[in-house]
C-alpha cells in the first residue's frame, strides 16, 4: 500500500515550492521497514528499521503535522515524527494489545484513532494516545479479527473478520434535534428523544 501525504521540512520556503500538498510516498517494505520517498528530494530517501520485539508492520496512518502512527503485529504502537530532526526518534510507543494487533485506523473528523487485536477493539484520543478511552469485545473466534476503518465522518466504526463477518458501530451520534413553540427535543441515543 503506497500513501501520498506531506513530510515536515526544516523551513517554511520548502514547503511553498512543492509541486503538489502530498509530497511523500511512503510505503511497506518487506513487512519490517518504512520507506519514504520525498518526491521533492528524490535523491535522499528515507527508510526507517524498527525494534524486532514489535513484530511485523500491520499498518500505519499518517495524521496531524507530519507525524505518523504505525501498528505491530505483537500488539505494539508507535508515533514517529517526519520533521527532519526527529526522523528516527519514537515519540510514543506502547503495548497496546497482548497477543496481537491486526489493524489500525483514523478518524481525521473525531481525532481519535482505532486498533484492533485480541478480539477487541481500543479507542485512543490522537491527542493523548497513552489512555485507552473505550475498549468494544468482541465475540468471535479467537484470531478472527482483520480489519478496521471509520467512516470518513466518524460516525460509524465497521469491523471485518477473515469469516467475512462485518460489525459496524456508531461512534458518533449526529446532532438531530426540533422544535415546536416552547418545546425542544433532541436525539440523545438510537432509542430516545429527550
Amino acid at each position: 500500500m503506497a500513501v501520498f501525504s506531506e513530510m515536515k521540512s526544516n523551513t517554511a520556503s520548502s514547503r511553498s515550492t512543492s509541486l503538489t500538498n502530498d509530497s511523500t510516498v511512503s510505503f511497506v517494505v518487506g513487512r519490517k521497514t518504512l520507506f519514504l520517498f520525498n518526491l521533492d528530494d528524490p535523491d535522499n530517501p528515507i527508510e526507517l528499521a524498527f525494534q524486532g520485539r514489535y513484530g511485523n508492520i500491520v499498518g500505519y496512518r499518517w495524521f496531524g503535522d507530519g507525524y505518523m502512527l504505525i501498528g505491530f503485529t505483537n500488539g505494539f504502537l508507535i508515533v514517529i515524527s517526519t520533521h527532519p530532526k526527529e526522523i528516527g526518534q519514537e515519540l510514543f510507543q506502547s503495548k497496546t494489545h497482548r497477543d496481537v494487533l491486526n489493524d489500525i485506523a483514523i478518524s481525521f473528523s473525531l481525532s481519535k484513532a482505532a486498533s484492533i487485536g485480541d478480539n477487541c477493539v481500543k479507542l485512543y484520543d490522537l491527542k493523548d494516545l497513552q489512555d485507552t478511552y473505550a475498549i468494544i469485545n468482541l465475540e468471535v473466534e479467537s484470531g478472527s479479527l482483520h480489519k478496521l476503518e471509520w467512516s470518513s465522518d466518524g460516525q460509524l466504526l465497521s469491523i471485518a473478520t477473515n469469516k467475512g463477518e462485518i460489525f459496524t458501530y456508531l461512534t458518533r451520534l449526529p446532532v438531530l434535534g426540533d422544535t415546536n413553540k416552547t418545546t425542544a427535543a433532541y436525539l440523545t441515543s438510537l432509542l430516545e428523544v429527550t
